[in-house]
């Protein structure tokens, strides 16, 4: 995971960042009784997911700073209440209310909701059920189309590895 880091670019972040993903597989390993999700609980489940996202999100937080000290800055930030105005307003700017909706609709989907609802489409529709199924993934196929001619028209293209 060390060369990893050194692969994504010259920098200390980088390198602290392959470390950190080599620590929580060597945790994983060495606990698979703790970390593992089959057979547990669904509150059990529940907690491993967050704890897998807190994990990740962690890991790009450190990975996007430009030095070590602005990542220890935005993990300090990230724990920490803030009072400031500035983050305040700029909260409001970033979480327009759409941007609320579309969190939601992903928190409730990454949840085992989709394949609860599915079996109970298979129970009720029966044979229209594969039509529902190809309708979904016609509707999954053109939010994809519409998201690359999105990212397409806009003009910011950001560019990770100009420290490598």
């Amino acid at each position: 995971f060390l060369a990893t880091g050194i692969w994504h670019g010259a920098a200390w972040g980088y390198l602290v960042w392959g470390l950190w993903h080599g620590l929580l597989v060597s945790l994983e390993g060495l606990f698979p009784a703790v970390f593992r999700a089959e057979g547990k609980a669904p509150v059990k489940r529940a907690l491993l997911r967050v704890y897998t996202l807190a994990a990740v999100l962690l890991g790009f937080l450190v990975f996007r700073a430009d030095s070590l000290s602005q990542a220890l800055a935005l993990l300090g930030q990230a724990f920490c209440a803030q009072s400031d105005p500035a983050v305040l307003l700029s909260l409001r700017v970033v979480l327009t209310p759409a941007r609320l909706l579309s969190l939601g609709a992903c928190l409730l989907f990454s949840l085992p909701v989709y394949p609860q609802l599915r079996r109970r489409a298979e129970k009720r529709l029966g044979e229209a059920s594969a039509a529902l199924e190809l309708l979904g993934d016609a509707l999954a196929l053109l939010l994809l189309v519409l998201c690359i001619l999105a990212l397409a028209a806009g003009g910011y293209t950001p560019f990770i590895y100009r420290q490598f």
